[in-house]
């Protein structure tokens, strides 16, 4: 079981920029492909004093993709948590990170997370479609009802009233930039745009109140998609 944690990051980086990164005062994030942080999971101990170096990491998110067999997603979610225990094991201050699939896994996705701890989420790739914020939002609920997140941090693009729900619980929510967004030509400015919005009372914003949140679409990019169906192909007849 991992230990709680209260951390309300501003900015993080993925995992694959790290190395090239001078700015420390910020939290490395694994939002990216799988593949681009398998090395971690090899060798761990070659990471660990690059990781060191940065305020804290969000921890590993290997991916749970609902047409990967159960049996992977499930070792993924082990790996997710095994990760995470060994960075807070080495005094590296971490915010969990929670994913989740269909409803099947449940069972299994919120193991080793301790309630009453800030927890953070992803939405990239959850919000193309109403099937996939359905998903998205149900999964959610549910880690609401069995975590009691003390905040949650969203890392990516938000939907309108998505998190209504979980502010009336008086749980904060923090948003993180998307990491393109701040090294893009124009992306502060679309993240402004998108933060500035205020209408209904969503997130928190810092040092600026409760603000609302602009719907925004987010595709599954075209590695993710290979990925799933080289996965699927390759472990068919495994199970």
């Amino acid at each position: 079981m991992l230990k709680p944690t209260a951390y309300t990051p501003a900015k993080a980086i993925p995992f694959d920029k790290i190395k090239s990164a001078s700015d420390k005062n910020q939290w490395g994030h694994f939002y990216i492909d799988d593949y681009r942080f398998e090395c971690l999971w090899n060798r761990p101990e070659r990471y660990l004093n690059q990781l060191r170096s940065f305020a804290g990491v969000i921890t590993p998110d290997y991916s749970v993709f609902t047409c990967l067999p159960e049996a992977m997603q499930i070792w993924n979610t082990y790996r997710n948590r095994a990760l995470a225990y060994w960075l807070q094991s080495h005094d590296i201050p971490i915010i969990p990170n929670v994913r989740w699939g269909l409803e099947e896994s449940y069972e299994y996705c919120f193991d080793g997370i301790p309630k009453g701890s800030t927890v953070a989420v992803s939405t990239n790739g959850c919000l193309r479609s109403p099937y996939n914020r359905s998903l998205f939002r149900h999964g959610l609920e549910e880690m609401v009802c069995r975590l009691k997140p003390a905040a949650i941090v969203n890392y990516g693009s938000l939907s309108k009233g998505l998190y209504d729900f979980v502010l009336e619980q008086g749980i904060p929510v923090y948003p993180i930039e998307h990491y393109h967004l701040t090294v893009r030509k124009g992306g502060a400015r679309r993240w402004a745009e998108e933060l500035a919005e205020v209408k209904v009372s969503s997130v928190v914003r810092r040092g600026a109140g409760p603000i609302s949140i602009k719907a925004n679409r987010i595709s599954t990019s075209p590695e993710q998609t290979i990925i799933s169906r080289n996965w699927k192909k390759a472990t068919a007849k495994a199970f």
